[in-house]
């Protein structure tokens, strides 16, 4: 039996045991023996950190510095993988990065030393949407609402008044801003409440967009001042795009509501909060923000039509598991190559 040597950088979702568990079942049936170590981070009680290399990362410079030496894989979910440490790494081979993109590795530095990289795109997909559905329910039949009037001991008659109550979903036009694999996924738990979806993505082609049920837009524009509900679920290239100004939010309907399961930087809070404090929309429900965590004298937390959530779209367990099944099982792969020549499946 081969040896290989493994450093497992865990957090608190995605922890040790699991790690281990599901890298060995991939590289049992290669007739590897994994020799691991171990660097353990507190994610998601520590923020993320940025630099111009990589982002979304937590930083473990000391430590990975002094044990990278020697690994043949590393395996990681948000633990920060910098230039400074791929320069020390002699004999490794492989990264696995239990994430949708690879943002907390150099990419430039590991091609550069032919190091092999393995991520999961899709992973947190069901997780996201599921979430997506469940808060533009919760707002649109204003559930939250009624929830904290409750608790503040107020029975309020008013939810039921005719001029107050929600149109049903079939007379709801819902605009899907991004079509990748959560977008589509929010797209096809839709069709069951007959809503029509309206899709703005350029990088989609329209005949995929209609496959799945749904109308292309090809103005953003458009789908703003069509729908009854915007939900994103894009994510442009760099971190200073935002899609959602205060001249987009001019063009909604003021019985409009915003979701944003997606990443904070798309939208501009401030004139969120300002539309919102004004009534120019009806509501927002947000679970992600330009930084993380939010300050808590963040003026969005003061507003009663916002549902307000951190960052947790992505938290089920199937998000950590999906994500390294797919990881160890291209790691196997990656391995299976390197020692027969031979690919069986896919990366």
């Amino acid at each position: 039996m081969n040896t290989i040597n493994v450093l497992f950088i865990t957090d608190k979702f995605i922890k040790y045991d699991l790690m281990y568990e599901k890298l060995e079942k991939a590289l049992d049936k290669l007739n590897y023996k994994i020799i691991p170590d171990v660097i353990a981070t507190s994610w998601p009680d520590l923020p993320f950190e940025y630099c111009n290399s990589i982002s979304e990362y937590i930083n473990v410079d000391a430590e990975l510095l002094e044990k990278i030496a020697g690994k043949e894989i590393i395996l990681t979910h948000v633990g920060g993988i910098k230039r400074t440490h791929i320069e020390k790494a002699d004999k490794l081979k492989i990264i696995g990065c239990i994430r949708s993109l690879p943002v907390n590795v150099d990419l430039k530095a590991i091609r550069e030393k032919n190091i092999k990289i393995i991520y999961a795109p899709g992973r947190s997909t069901e997780a996201v949407a599921e979430f997506t559905l469940g808060l533009i329910i919760s707002i649109r039949r204003k559930i939250f609402n009624a929830h904290l009037k409750l608790k503040k001991g107020i029975w309020d008659n008013s939810f039921f008044h005719y001029d107050s109550a929600a149109p049903p979903f079939k007379d709801t036009v819902i605009g899907i801003i991004g079509f990748g694999y959560i977008g589509k996924k929010v797209c096809k738990l839709l069709k069951p409440f007959n809503c029509k979806i309206l899709v703005f993505d350029p990088f989609v082609d329209n005949r995929v967009i209609i496959n799945n049920g749904a109308t292309p837009v090809n103005d953003l524009k458009e789908l703003l001042s069509l729908s009854d509900i915007i939900t994103i679920h894009a994510r442009p290239p760099d971190l200073c795009t935002k899609i959602i100004g205060e001249q987009e939010i001019d063009l909604m309907k003021s019985s409009a509501y915003l979701i944003n399961t997606s990443r904070g930087y798309l939208v501009d809070y401030e004139a969120l909060y300002k539309a919102l404090k004004k009534g120019k929309i009806s509501g927002a429900a947000i679970d992600t923000y330009d930084v993380e965590p939010i300050n808590i004298k963040n003026p969005l937390l003061s507003l009663e039509n916002v549902i307000i959530t951190p960052h947790i779209a992505g938290a089920t367990k199937n998000t950590a598991e999906a994500g390294l099944e797919k990881v160890c099982e291209g790691i196997g792969q990656v391995l299976t190559i390197e020692n027969t020549g031979n690919l069986c499946g896919k990366i």
